[in-house]
């Protein structure tokens, strides 16, 4: 390819891709495991709301010296939100943090269940958390880019809680990179019925970042502090009656 061929290209391609539009060939230029996520847009009429609402609002740090446990803490968090699937989405602007946008994000993941959020003050601002049914046998959905109004695209990053070991690799929960036993080719094979599924059902294109990589230590959340890290993997139907105890998984 010539110099005249690759400027052309980079005035027709603005990092979306539509699967329908792209050729097999096409899709072979993205390297398979280089960042990329469904883009995403929010609605006009909620980023004017949430614009006015944040003009009027002041924006603080509560700064805290005690000393407490972490441990004891983790436990009350643990005892008041018991799910199976906590996914953080971090980097969302302010006027980003609203319960539609999110909703869509964890549809796009599997099936979503519930959101910890509340929107009075004060709340968190730094991400939000959502309850997601994923399916195990597929790579993690690490991000999203977010199409700003301004025409701008951000990178939200998806952290999950209570996982233990993701590959960096694959994608999969339950062992590491030095683990894993799947080829490269088995690894694109999964990312692209992941991409299909998404974009087929959700009408969505894709925005690729070559140069940052897909899968990265940041997906799991507490990733450096082990004693919050628990993953629990079932399988078969559970029903009410299972008698389940934690101490025999261990």
């Amino acid at each position: 390819m010539d110099s005249s061929d690759f400027v052309a290209s980079e005035e027709e391609y603005d990092g979306d891709l539509d699967m329908e539009d792209s050729s097999s060939s096409e899709l072979d230029l993205h390297a398979p495991l280089a960042r990329y996520g469904p883009t995403i847009r929010a609605n006009s009429e909620d980023l004017s709301i949430q614009r006015d609402y944040w003009n009027m609002c002041a924006i603080a740090f509560l700064l805290d010296y005690r000393k407490f446990s972490v441990n004891h803490l983790q436990n009350l968090i643990d005892v008041a939100w018991h799910i199976r699937g906590r996914v953080m989405l971090h980097r969302l602007p302010l006027k980003y943090q609203y319960l539609e946008l999110a909703m869509q994000m964890g549809q796009m993941m599997g099936i979503y269940e519930r959101i910890d959020w509340d929107a009075n003050i004060p709340r968190n601002i730094c991400f939000m958390r959502i309850k997601v049914r994923m399916d195990p046998w597929m790579p993690l959905l690490v991000g999203f880019m977010l199409r700003l109004d301004n025409g701008d695209r951000i990178w939200i990053q998806c952290r999950y809680e209570r996982v233990h070991k993701v590959c960096t690799k694959c994608g999969l929960i339950g062992h590491t990179h030095a683990q894993c036993t799947y080829l490269m080719e088995d690894v694109k094979q999964l990312l692209h019925h992941q991409r299909l599924r998404i974009q087929n059902q959700f009408q969505v294109h894709y925005g690729f970042h070559p140069v940052e990589p897909h899968f990265v230590n940041e997906i799991r959340a507490f990733y450096n502090r082990p004693q919050r890290r628990n993953t629990q993997i079932r399988f078969g139907p559970l029903t009410r009656d299972t008698r389940y105890r934690h101490k025999q998984y261990q």
